[in-house]
C-alpha cells in the first residue's frame, strides 16, 4: 500500500483532479497526483434474480484493479468498515458513507459494481454496472460504464464457437469494464457514454413539452422504477441503464442512487411509484434537483429478450411533466436474415433503447410562438 503523509495535501490534490474534469477530460492525468489514486471497492450488488456468484465477481474485479495504477481497498478492510457504518446497501453510496470512506480509509473514491444480468438456463448472458464516484458528503459521478456478453454472441458455423456457462463469460466482461476505468482514471473516456441511437428501439410513442431545455447544467435524479413484473429488480435495473444514458450529457450531474435512496427513505418514501408533488419537493429541497426521472416496467423477459418501460422526466420548478415516452422492442427487432443484429441479452436491449430517448431529450427545444398579424388575420409563427 502507498501511504501518503499529509492528508490536507491530498485533499488539495484531489480536489484539483475533480476540477480538471477527471471524468470528461481527454488528457492524461500527468502531476496532478504525486500517488496512485485510492479506490474503496465495495462488494458487487445483485440484482440479477438469480444466484450470482458474487464472491467470484468480486475476487475477479479486484485482481483487475490491480493492473490498471489504482490502490484499491478492499477484502476485510471494507467489510468491517461496512459493518461499523452499518450500511448493508452497496448498490449506492450515501454521503455518510461516502465521507466516511475519506475521513476513515483515506479513500479518494468508491467504486460501486452491479450485477444486472447472470443467466444460466438457455442461453447464457452476463451484463454488469461499474461506477466511480468521489469519496465526499455530496459524491459526484467520475465515471460509469456497463459491459454484457451472450453464450450466443461469437457462435459460428455448426455452433462452434458458443459459451455454455456465464462463468466463462465473466472475464471478458470485467475485462472491458477494467479497460474503461483505466481510461477514465487517466483522463483519456469519457464519464459516459451512451448506446448508439439505433431508430429500430426507438420509442413507440413520446410527449416533450417544450421547456424542457438540457442546453444548461440541471441536477437529475433518477428513481427506481415501478415493476410490474415478476422479476425482482427490473424497475432498479432499468433506472440504472437510463442513468448511465444521461450521465453521458455532459449538462447532466446525476444525483448519486444512494443519496437519493437516503433522501426518500428519509422522507418515508419506501417504495416509489411514479413521482408525486411531494417527492419532487422533497428532492428539490435536499439535493436541490432539478429533474427527477421515473417510470413503470411492465415487461422483463431475459430468454427472448423482450422488455416494455415507460419513462416520466418531472421538472420540480415547473412542477410538471416535461417529458414521457414509452418503449417496447424485443432483441430481433430489425432483424432481416442471419441474425444480423440481434441483441441477447436484456441488459444490452435495456441499452439500445434508452440510445434513443436520449437522443430525443438532448436536442435543442422548438423556438418559442409568436402571434403575427397578416392580411389581418392573427396567426401562429415561429420565429
Amino acid at each position: 500500500m502507498t501511504s501518503w503523509t499529509s492528508s490536507s495535501g491530498r485533499a488539495l490534490a484531489f480536489a484539483l483532479l475533480v476540477a480538471l474534469d477527471l471524468a470528461c477530460g481527454h488528457a492524461r492525468r500527468g502531476g496532478e497526483l504525486d500517488r496512485p489514486l485510492r479506490l474503496l471497492v465495495l462488494p458487487p450488488h445483485d440484482l440479477s434474480g438469480s444466484a450470482a456468484p458474487l464472491a467470484d465477481i468480486r475476487i475477479a474485479t479486484e485482481l483487475r484493479l490491480a493492473r490498471i495504477g489504482v490502490e484499491a481497498v478492499t477484502g476485510a478492510t471494507v467489510d468491517e468498515f461496512l459493518s461499523v457504518r452499518r450500511s448493508r446497501n452497496t448498490g449506492g453510496v450515501d454521503g455518510g458513507v461516502a465521507a466516511a470512506a475519506r475521513e476513515t480509509l483515506d479513500a479518494d473514491a468508491v467504486l460501486v459494481t452491479t450485477v444486472s444480468e447472470w443467466r444460466e438456463q438457455g442461453v447464457p448472458a452476463v451484463h454488469l454496472t461499474m461506477r466511480m464516484v468521489t469519496a465526499e458528503p455530496d459524491p459526484r459521478l467520475l465515471w460509469i460504464h456497463a459491459a454484457s456478453a451472450s453464450g450466443a454472441d461469437h457462435v459460428g458455423l455448426l455452433g462452434l464457437g458458443a459459451v455454455t456457462k456465464p462463468s466463462e463469460l465473466l472475464p471478458g466482461v470485467l475485462d472491458e469494464l477494467r479497460d474503461s476505468l483505466r481510461g477514465a482514471v487517466n483522463r483519456t473516456e469519457r464519464r459516459s457514454v451512451a448506446c448508439k441511437a439505433e431508430s429500430r428501439f426507438a420509442p413507440q410513442t413520446e410527449f416533450r413539452f417544450p421547456g424542457l431545455d438540457l442546453g444548461r447544467a440541471r441536477r437529475v435524479a433518477v428513481v427506481p422504477f415501478e415493476s410490474r413484473t415478476g422479476r425482482r429488480g427490473a424497475g432498479e435495473v432499468v433506472a440504472l441503464e437510463l442513468a448511465r444514458g444521461l450521465a453521458s450529457i455532459p449538462t447532466v450531474r446525476l444525483v448519486e442512487p444512494g443519496v437519493l435512496r437516503s433522501i426518500l427513505l428519509g422522507g418515508r418514501f419506501v417504495m416509489v411509484e411514479g413521482v408525486s408533488l411531494e417527492i419532487g419537493d422533497l428532492l428539490l429541497e435536499n439535493a436541490d434537483v432539478d429533474l427527477v426521472v421515473s417510470g413503470v416496467v411492465d415487461g422483463f423477459d431475459e430468454a427472448a429478450p423482450a422488455l416494455s418501460f415507460s419513462v416520466v422526466v418531472f421538472d420540480t420548478h415547473l412542477r410538471r411533466v416535461v417529458w414521457r415516452s414509452r418503449s417496447s422492442h424485443r432483441g430481433d427487432d430489425g432483424v432481416v436474415f442471419f441474425d444480423a443484429g440481434l441483441v441477447h441479452g436484456a441488459g444490452a436491449l435495456a441499452c439500445r433503447m434508452v440510445g434513443p430517448i436520449v437522443r430525443s431529450i438532448t436536442l435543442p427545444p422548438p423556438p418559442p410562438r409568436k402571434l403575427s398579424s397578416l392580411s389581418g388575420n392573427a396567426t401562429l409563427a415561429s420565429h
